[in-house]
């Protein structure tokens, strides 16, 4: 089944805007199955898309699935924060 979801919250007083598409690419998949996730969290985790600034991986514990989000309006994901953040506060140059 395909389908698309909005999701809107705010962290640390940056809003974030996360759009659910189903990617299926086998650099996507392999970003969440070569992942180091950790043990006794289920808690998904965020890393960067490949060739992406503004776009960012959600992984699954165990990282079998995942799902594509992109930044809104000229954010970039921030590994280290685990969100999406200003472009001078992230290590992106894609």
């Amino acid at each position: 089944m395909l389908f698309s979801l909005h999701y809107y919250f705010a962290l640390y007083s940056i809003a974030l805007r996360l759009t659910g598409a189903d990617l299926v690419s086998d650099e996507v998949a392999a970003v969440c199955k070569n992942a180091p996730l950790p043990e006794g969290d289920s808690r998904p985790i965020y890393l960067p898309l490949p060739g992406s600034c503004g776009g960012f991986v959600e992984c699954d514990v165990g990282g079998r699935d995942h799902a594509v989000h992109e930044c809104p309006g000229g954010l970039t994901f921030n590994e280290n924060l685990q969100m999406c953040d200003w472009p001078d506060n992230s290590d992106c140059y894609a």
